[in-house]
């Protein structure tokens, strides 16, 4: 996933609380650790700037992350959307 993730990738710093959705399109059936995609997923966007910080504050759910199987062009398809601030 972090291999090409840069060319798809804007800088954006996004410093809000946001929901982040993801669809996995694996390239087969295996079982996957949806938690551990998502992970990944926060880790990468983090790191190419697309969020400031991957903590509760920022990202403040991750509803409609699914895991889809696409043999002929497995993907990530993310959204990113405004989100309520959580409480304090």
């Amino acid at each position: 996933m972090k291999k090409t993730a840069l060319q798809f990738l804007k800088s954006l710093g996004i410093n809000q609380p946001v929901n982040v959705a993801a669809k996995f399109y694996m390239p087969t059936k295996r079982r996957v650790d949806l938690t551990n995609l998502n992970e990944a997923l926060h880790d990468i966007l983090v790191k190419y700037g697309v969020l400031v910080d991957d903590n509760t504050k920022i990202i403040v759910s991750t509803d409609g992350s699914r895991v889809f199987c696409d043999k002929t062009s497995p993907r990530t398809e993310i959204i990113i959307t405004a989100a309520e601030p959580t409480f304090e």
